[in-house]
């Protein structure tokens, strides 16, 4: 009995891959679960480039696989009690948590980071930002699976100076772009600004938007 190649098998697979047109591919891929997927990318380039193109990420499946939270009202949370901090909740009951230690130690060079606390996230990206200090040092936005974070101007803006911050968002949706982006408002005497910033072009847009209704 003629033992199998696997070579000769993995390249009669990745003919009758790219047999295939791309919207049955596609179709067939996104009935798979996330784990399944993400093997599916080693079978053919064809395949790794239709599971990476943004135009078909809509389609693909997305599972939420945790949160993290933090306690509302702790100031600091490096070094001091970091680990009450922020925490992470894994929702994938049948599976290992994901390798994703809460305290971030990839941020431990950030400058005052003894200042810096959990604000938000979207999406797998997450929002920190520094407890009030001498220094105005803005936001920090960074992707706990990849270990990157960048740096992100905020609290104020030259446009108008003294304005407290009243909320702060973080924007992000994979599906449409690789880029984020960061939204704050303003309220002071009776007046409401807006600040976006985006991470494409590096720099943000202020209005005033006194008046209008959101939805």
């Amino acid at each position: 009995m003629d033992c199998p190649n696997p070579k000769r098998r993995a390249a009669e697979e990745e003919a009758a891959a790219a047999g295939l047109p791309d919207e049955a591919l596609v179709e067939i891929l996104s009935r798979n679960h996330v784990k399944p997927l993400c093997r599916s990318k080693c079978v053919a380039k064809a395949w790794r480039d239709l599971i990476a193109d943004p135009l078909h990420r809509r389609k693909l499946p997305r599972t939420l696989v945790g949160l993290f939270y933090g306690s509302v009202g702790r100031t600091a949370c490096w070094p001091r009690q970091r680990q009450e901090y922020v925490n992470f909740i894994n929702l994938m009951w049948t599976s290992p948590a994901p390798f994703v230690d809460p305290p971030f130690p990839f941020l431990e060079d950030l400058p005052g980071i003894e200042n810096v606390r959990l604000l938000g996230s979207c999406n797998g990206l997450l929002l920190f930002d520094y407890v009030p200090t001498s220094l105005d040092l803005g936001l920090v936005v960074c992707n706990p699976a990849t270990k990157q974070w960048v740096a992100v101007p905020g609290k104020c803006t030259p446009e108008y100076p003294g304005y407290p911050v009243k909320h702060t968002s973080l924007i992000f949706d994979p599906a449409a772009s690789s880029d984020f982006h960061v939204v704050q408002f303003w309220e002071k005497s009776c007046k409401t600004l807006v600040h976006v910033y985006s991470s494409k072009t590096g720099c943000g847009v202020a209005a005033d938007v006194t008046g209008v209704a959101f939805t």
